[in-house]
């Protein structure tokens, strides 16, 4: 059932309630309201059962690859407090907390990310192209 910015959902003995969240991000210098990554992203399989394994691709539509970066880094679920907050240029390796995050360009307008702990790791893969750029999201986690 939809009422207004809350859906609920009946499922045999469960009652689950969700809340339209928009979110104001500031993304080079334009204030934007939207949902987040989720107006962009889309999972491979939605109905597949996490079992440790899941890709989501996203389009930046008229984005560069700095630009698409930049509104991944202000998703407030992205884990953007283990990214740069501005993109590097070359190829950097760090360590946060308990994690390890590799940035490692393949040309120009490629660059894949790797946020790596104990048992998970998440790869942010941006491929610029001329009128867009996408963004490969792949969680591994060893569950």
């Amino acid at each position: 059932m939809d009422f207004g910015n809350h859906l609920i959902v009946l499922e045999k003995n469960y009652v689950l309630f969700f809340k339209k969240n928009n979110i104001t991000s500031n993304v080079n210098g334009k204030k934007e309201t939207d949902a987040g990554l989720s107006s962009y992203c889309h999972s491979n399989n939605p109905s597949k059962v996490f079992d440790g394994t899941s890709k989501d691709n996203c389009v930046f539509p008229g984005e560069n690859l700095k630009e698409a970066y930049d509104r991944l880094r202000s998703d407030e679920s992205s884990g953007r407090e283990y990214l740069n907050k501005t993109m590097p240029l070359e190829n950097v390796y760090y360590h946060i907390d308990d994690k390890s995050v590799i940035y490692k360009w393949h040309g120009a307008k490629s660059l894949e990310i790797s946020v790596v702990m104990d048992n998970e790791s998440v790869t942010y893969s941006f491929s610029e192209l001329p009128t867009e750029t996408d963004l490969a999201i792949i969680t591994d986690a060893e569950y």
